[in-house]
């Protein structure tokens, strides 16, 4: 885990709980490689720019949000977003599906919870099986500690649009690094 990059880049100004960053904050924290401030920064421009369109216009936009994540995964093993998986769910069994067969293979998960303030995104350590500590730039106040996926799926956001399967990274609630190699 890159906890420690995702520490340095807290403190070079790039990242942090106040900041639009919590998707690279969780994949850096998942992986052994780190991110570079640079990839923060213009994360941060460009979801500033993506979280103003309309639905319309974002679906419009997956290509340049795939060429973002691009930018970001690069760095974390010479990735891709192709590289990622996508997968939307609506229920605690399939999320359980999910995620269980995807920590079964290593792949270091995030998930999209609801906070006060909108969507976030999460990452999740297991701790054993079936438990968690999440990690993100913040981690909301109920999902602090060990949590099982019982707890999480009250929070976890489940996209109200119909699911888009030709653009699944534009309408996915859980997105998957692959196994370092």
């Amino acid at each position: 885990m890159s906890i420690a990059s995702y520490r340095r880049n807290v403190a070079r100004g790039v990242t942090g709980p106040t900041k639009p960053t919590c998707f690279p904050a969780s994949l850096e924290q998942l992986s052994p490689y780190s991110i570079p401030p640079r990839a923060y920064l213009e994360y941060k421009d460009f979801i500033n720019w993506y979280s103003d369109l309309r639905k319309e216009q974002r679906d419009l936009a997956v290509g340049q949000y795939a060429e973002m994540v691009d930018v970001l995964v690069e760095s974390l093993g010479g990735l891709c977003c192709q590289d990622l998986v996508f997968k939307r769910v609506t229920t605690l069994i399939g999320l359980k599906r999910v995620v269980n067969k995807l920590i079964a293979e290593d792949f270091g998960v995030t998930l999209d919870v609801r906070t006060q303030i909108g969507v976030h995104t999460v990452g999740l350590l297991p701790v054993e099986e079936g438990y968690f500590t999440l990690v993100s730039n913040h981690v909301p106040p109920r999902l602090q500690g060990v949590v099982t996926l019982d707890d999480i799926m009250p929070r976890l956001n489940i996209p109200k649009d119909k699911s888009m399967v030709n653009y699944p990274l534009n309408d996915a609630n859980i997105a998957a690094l692959p196994p370092a190699v």
